[in-house]
C-alpha cells in the first residue's frame, strides 16, 4: 500500500471492524476522530464561546480543563428531561435556519462564495 496520507488504512480498519461494511458516514467519523486539528479547533470554540457564556452565568464551571455543569442531587428523571429540552433547542434552531446541514456550513472546506 503506498500511502500519502492515513485514509487508506483507516478506511480499512474501519471496515475490518464492521464486518467489512460501513457507511460513508462511519468512514468519515473514523478519519474525524484521530483528525487532532478538529479537536483543537473545537477547544478554542469551546472555550470563547459556550463556556464563556455558561461560566458567566454560572451555569458551568472550569477547572484544569475539564467542565461541570453546576448542579447538585439531580434526579435521573430530571436529567433525561434537560438533555430532551436540549435537543428541542438544537432542533428548533436547526430548522430556524434551513436545516442541519446549515449548521456547519461555515466549516466546509468545499463551501463556494457567489457573488
Amino acid at each position: 500500500m503506498h500511502m500519502q496520507h492515513i485514509y487508506q488504512p483507516v478506511m480499512i480498519k474501519t471496515l475490518l471492524e464492521s464486518n467489512d461494511k460501513a457507511s460513508l458516514r462511519k468512514i468519515a467519523q473514523s478519519f474525524l476522530q484521530l483528525d487532532e486539528s478538529q479537536i483543537e479547533y473545537y477547544k478554542v470554540i469551546t472555550r470563547q464561546m459556550p463556556g464563556r457564556v455558561l461560566k458567566k452565568h454560572n451555569i458551568v464551571s472550569e477547572l484544569n480543563n475539564e467542565y461541570s455543569l453546576n448542579v447538585s442531587n439531580i434526579t435521573d428523571s430530571e436529567r433525561q428531561e434537560l438533555i430532551s429540552m436540549c435537543k428541542q433547542k438544537i432542533e428548533e434552531y436547526s430548522r430556524a435556519i434551513g436545516g442541519e446541514r446549515k449548521l456547519w456550513t461555515h466549516r466546509m472546506k468545499s463551501q463556494t462564495k457567489n457573488g
